[in-house]
Parts: C-alpha cells; structure tokens; sequence
C-alpha cells in the first residue's frame, strides 16, 4: 500500500511542466516511450497509472548499501491517478504492493511483481482488477524521484513523533524537517520505522506528496525559471510514458491539478489486511470495502464519499429532530438517508449488522450515550426523547485524515 511516492512524482513534474512550455518540444523528446495498450479517456476524468520502480539505474554506491543491489524488477509503487476537473476533484488510489491478486499472465502474486513482465502486465492487472479504464501511463525510477525533489529545493515535513528505520539507519525528530532528494527517498521508501510496515509508508508517502505540491505552489518554485528548467529536465529525463503522452496531455493534467488543488484530492488505499501466503506477507484485498472504491472511480463519483457509512435516521423523539441531527451527522461525513417519524421511545438505539459493524460503530462514536445493537440489515440511528446531542469531541470523519496533534499540532 504506497501513496505518495509515485503521485508526488507526476503531480510534481506536471505542475512544473505547466510553467516551461516554451521549451516542452525538448522535453517530450527526452522522454522514454512504451508501446502499451490503454483506453481513451471519456466521463470527463482521466486516470494515470503511475508507478515508481525500484529500479536502482543511475544510483550510486552509497545508495546500493542503503537500499540494496535489487533483484526482480519490482513496482515500488502503483497508483491511479484520477482528475476530474469539471468537479474540481481529483483521487489517488495507492495499491498495497504486497496486495495479492491474479496477476496478467502469471496466476496468484503480489501485485508489485506484475511489473517484472513489463508495463503492459501491470496495466492489465490493475485494468483486470478494477475495471477502471486506464489512460496514460508514467513511471519514475529512484534518480528521477531523487532529482524532482532536488530540483524544488528539497520538501519540508512534520513529524508528531520521532522516526527510525533500522535496516535503512535512518532517523528524523519530532517536529519539523527539511529534506533533501537522498532523505526524501529514505523516507518515503521506510518500512520499518512503524509496526504497520507499508500502511505506514503510505501515510508518510500522502505527507510528503502533500508537501511536494505545496512547495511546488510557491513563488519560490514557479517563480524561479532555473528551478522550473530543472524541474521539467528532471521528470522528462527520467519518465517513463505511453507513447500517446504528450505536450496537450501534460498541460491539461497540470492545469487540471493545480485547479482542483491539494485540498481537493482524496488519498486512498486498496482497503486489505495483512496475512501470509506461500510462506510470504501478503495483504488480503477486502473485497466489499474494495468494490465500492472501484465502482465510484469507474462512475467518475468521488470514492471517498461512496467509503463512508449510510446511515437511515428515524425521529422517535417526539420533538422533530430529524433534520437536525441528520445535518449534523452528514457535516461529519456520513451519508443520510431521512425517514419519517415513528413513534415516539425513550432510549435513542444505533443498530446496524455483524458485516456493518466496522460502519456502525463509526456512527455510534458519535452518539456515545446511545444504545449499540446488532440487528437488521442497515445502519439506523433512532433518535430517543433521551438525545442530548452529539459528542462535541467525534470521532475522525469517515475517510478523513486525523487532525494533526503533538509536535505538528
């Protein structure tokens, strides 16, 4: 489950390619070109597959002792990339790499090791397991990851907590970091500075592709022609596209992101668990959480929305709450469907199924004095004449990030 590497990497070299196109006639021609096979891009989105390999091309020795030699040619990193700019919102959907699925021409695998049969074979595996219709394809190596952060000037982080990954010795403090391309790698490629392996990679990548789009934002940046030279060589130099990916395509997307805007862009994960197959950790794709994401990014609506609890809410409270509280509860994230009045009872209940129970008590957390039960086929919020309101402290909004606290607070 990586995020933001590879994102950071499109997001950062379209940005910089909107500002030079007076010379983008060299850059496409520094470019490499795939022959791959993808869909034309219809409903008014479009969607990149983006990968970033962990190809070791162009590193150097000191690089080799602190990320290895590398064996099979592996995807680091596997991201769709949706913008939709006629609604001014955009989702990047991370795939665990370790995800296990039926891999194109190659049976049961992680997902990372469709790469080593070429690009057309990551393309199809994410095509066949999505059904999200592919448009472009770009991929960055670690020299291309390395130089786009260079050529900003570096990105600046923080950390609530200090950070160490013993197998790569690397340390961050607490609080705020500035980092350089070689610390900027470390960083987002760490899998051993947390207990969560790579779901905590993904949420240092999300941070650092945030900051990335952010530093680039600035006058510093786009107002500096060296940097926006630099930028532009760096992404050309070391991408890797689809041999219909050109000067108008770039433009767009880069007009397209810096119009929907960082806040703008939901950040998500294939949704899995972690086990073990073959003798290997693996991440077991939740299928039903996973569909709901897939169906909303091929219907173009936002997944994120489509991931939060339904909720039906029913006014049992003989003091017509009904629109009240279902404003409240849709502020918080959830998704309302309003009933009628029923007859009036004392204690408010949050009812909701075994296979909703994740759901239901997201809903609950935010009506701590109401009764939990395990019934019906739906979750339902039934207001009592004993509501007082809901928790002014709820619990982080569904599909949302958590508020920044400790030393970024």
């Amino acid at each position: 489950m990586l995020r933001a590497l590879a994102t950071s990497l499109v997001v950062v070299g379209l940005l910089g390619a909107g500002g030079i196109a007076w010379f983008y006639n060299d850059l496409s021609e520094m470019m490499t070109r795939v022959d791959v096979k993808l869909d034309a891009a219809a409903g008014g989105a479009m969607n990149v597959l983006v990968i970033g390999s962990d190809s070791r091309a162009g590193v150097t020795g000191e690089d080799i002792q602190r990320f290895g030699r590398g064996g099979q040619k592996l995807a680091d990193t596997i991201i769709i990339a949706q913008i939709v700019p006629a609604e001014t919102r955009g989702t990047l959907l991370h795939f665990p790499r370790d995800l296990w699925v039926d891999v194109a021409g190659g049976g049961k695998a992680k997902i990372n090791s469709s790469y080593a049969r070429g690009p057309q074979a990551v393309i199809d595996t994410v095509q066949d397991l999505t059904g999200i219709p592919i448009n472009h394809y770009i991929e960055v190596d670690f020299h291309g990851f390395r130089r786009m952060v260079d050529a900003i000037g570096g990105i600046d982080v923080c950390l609530d907590e200090r950070m160490y990954d013993p197998k790569l010795n690397f340390r961050l403090p607490a609080g705020h970091n500035h980092l350089e391309g070689n610390a900027a790698l470390t960083f987002v490629r760490s899998r051993h500075s947390s207990g969560d392996g790579d779901f905590g990679r993904i949420r240092r990548q999300q941070q650092f592709m945030r900051a990335v789009v952010q530093k680039v934002g600035r006058p510093t940046v786009m107002g500096n022609p060296l940097r926006v030279k630099r930028l532009g060589e760096a992404f050309a130099q070391n991408a890797t596209v689809d041999p219909n990916f050109n000067l108008d395509d770039m433009l767009r997307l880069a007009l397209s992101v810096k119009r929907v805007g960082v806040d703008q862009i939901a950040t998500l994960s294939v949704p899995g668990r972690l086990s073990n197959m073959n003798r290997q950790s693996v991440v077991i794709m939740d299928e039903r959480k996973a569909q709901r994401i897939f169906e909303a990014m091929r219907d173009v609506r936002d997944p994120a929305r489509a991931l939060a609890p339904h909720v039906a809410v029913e006014d049992a409270s003989g003091r017509g709450l009904l629109e009240e509280v279902s404003q409240q509860l849709e502020a918080r994230g959830f998704v309302v469907d309003r009933k009628e009045t029923v007859t009036p009872q004392q204690r408010t209940v949050v009812s909701y199924p075994k296979e909703l129970a994740e759901e239901g008590h997201q809903v609950a957390d935010h009506l701590p004095d109401a009764r939990r039960l395990n019934r019906g086929t739906d979750i339902v919020v039934l207001i009592g004449s004993d509501f007082e309101g809901l928790a002014e402290q709820a619990a982080p909004q569904p599909g949302g990030a958590p508020a920044p606290a400790g030393a970024c607070g």
